[in-house]
């Protein structure tokens, strides 16, 4: 009995019997276990640890399996800086993505737009679009330069990697096949109202116990080969610590990212049915990652006199102000506009879990929870402003016929649904839907740690088992507040 026990046991270890943790840490373990329990225990004691055991390893080997396929796409790469200064991390960003950098650079869209430019319109219009975008952004356009030092690509080049969208649309290109990345948040926030009871007298006031944002970032599955991580640490003045997600050639900003003074924000693309020549929408993203409270980073993407190119639009978020609960702020050619997603007087920021009683003081909490998303098509500023996007009104219609989510779970819950087969808000890039999702990332404002989820797409769709809802996280980071400039971690 104890022999075949045995080989049964090694058996459920077998799928990685010639891995190096196996051979040096598991195997010998398990022998010296079941070597020792032949020596000191009854033949019945043994038959129940073997039994135990049997069942221990398989709910391992399940578990494992599963972590297999639902991490089989790799993460994104890690690009890092350490520098002084905006330019000289832009150098190491050029170095540590120059291979992504420069096939980025070599579409038959960039082929395209490189040989428009060269034409009378369109080389008028690169330039006007470059100074101005110059003149209002000078540390984004000397980041652009550090990059191309880095990738070993022209300036020009680069430019117009960073330009793309506005240069497609003023080419004369749908906006909408030129601006592919297309994503959905879904907020989440609960405030306690308290009331205070003393000798003094009562006194009722809101707090903040839960603020939670999630963000599902969707591109043409084809693109994720040209995306990585940045985190970036620009010791000198104005010092910035970031972390944040990338579609070479473009700068961070327009997609997600987090920084050391708690800001962080998500970016949504929008399709407006116009554009001119204006500020452009990496160059804006790019700036508000900047950002270092919430008031900086609206001033920042409101633009106050002058004009956005096309749209896009922006989920934000302040560990130094939960207070402020989230701000969407949707951009256009035609003005800007902001909404607050936040519980009705919710001002301070103590947490309260649960009812607590001392002395003549009594302190008890009604809650009140507020839920929004957001997908790809205006929703602040008039519906018209922009084209239609199937994808996008699917994707509303679901989250909107979904049960509000009520905490963390239910957040990844909304992002990870598939009830629509066909324009899934969780993507996988099946046809008709041309998207795909290819993270998602979770903001939590209050706990102040930043969560993302990988998962591998096939031709076959998604696995429900690997959904954001369903499995751990492939990345988590502290979303911390320092003051010094220290990178996140």
């Amino acid at each position: 009995m104890y022999e075949r026990m045995a080989r049964s046991v090694s058996q459920l270890f077998q799928y990685k019997r010639d891995s190096h943790s196996y051979r040096r840490n598991e195997a010998p373990a398990l022998r010296t276990l079941l070597e020792w329990g032949r020596a000191k225990m009854t033949q019945s004691a043994l038959v129940v640890m073997m039994i135990v055991l049997h069942r221990v390893c398989a709910s391992h080997n399940q578990r494992t399996s599963l972590q297999d396929v639902c991490t089989a796409s790799e993460l994104p790469r890690v690009v890092t800086c350490n520098a002084p200064t905006r330019y000289e991390c832009g150098i190491q960003i050029g170095t540590g993505a120059r291979d992504m950098i420069q096939a980025s650079l070599h579409t038959k869209e960039m082929k395209s737009l490189q040989k428009w430019i060269t034409t009378t319109d369109g080389e008028d219009t690169f330039k006007k679009l470059v100074s101005l975008n110059g003149k209002r952004f000078p540390e984004v356009i000397q980041e652009i330069r550090g990059i191309s030092v880095g990738a070993n690509v022209s300036f020009d080049a680069m430019l117009m990697g960073n330009l793309a969208s506005e240069l497609a649309c003023l080419s004369g290109v749908n906006t909408t096949s030129a601006i592919r990345k297309s994503c959905t948040d879904y907020h989440f926030l609960r405030s306690v109202q308290t009331t205070r009871h003393s000798m003094e007298g009562s006194s009722s006031t809101h707090i903040y116990a839960e603020s939670i944002w999630g963000h599902n970032e969707d591109e043409l599955p084809a693109d994720n080969k040209t995306t990585f991580l940045i985190e970036a640490n620009i010791t000198g003045y104005p010092n910035l610590a970031y972390t944040a997600f990338a579609y070479a050639p473009a700068v961070p900003g327009w997609a997600w990212g987090f920084n050391h003074h708690g800001h962080g924000q998500t970016v949504n693309a929008l399709f407006p049915k116009t554009c001119v020549v204006g500020l452009g929408v990496n160059f804006v993203a790019r700036d508000a990652l900047e950002a270092s409270t919430i008031d900086d980073a609206i001033a920042r993407i409101m633009l106050k006199g002058e004009q956005h190119a096309l749209g896009q639009a922006f989920n934000l978020g302040n560990t130094n102000s939960i207070e402020r609960g989230h701000v969407l702020i949707e951009t256009s050619p035609n003005g800007t506009r902001q909404t607050v997603v936040a519980c009705a007087d919710a001002t301070e920021t103590k947490i309260v879990s649960s009812p607590v009683s001392h002395h003549s003081q009594h302190l008890w909490g009604v809650t009140q929870d507020v839920v929004a998303w957001h997908t790809n098509m205006y929703k602040i500023l008039p519906r018209e402003y922009g084209l239609r996007d199937t994808s996008s009104e699917h994707r509303d219609a679901a989250l909107r016929s979904a049960p509000n989510a009520t905490d963390k779970n239910g957040v990844l819950s909304r992002l990870s649904d598939r009830s629509d087969a066909a324009w899934p808000v969780f993507r996988s890039g099946r046809p008709p839907d041309c998207c795909a999702t290819l993270n998602t990332v979770l903001f939590d404002v209050r706990q102040r740690k930043v969560d993302m989820w990988v998962v591998a797409a096939s031709a076959g769709g998604v696995d429900a088992q690997c959904l954001p809802n369903a499995t751990a996280p492939a990345r988590s980071w502290a979303w911390a507040v320092n003051r010094e400039g220290s990178r996140n971690s």
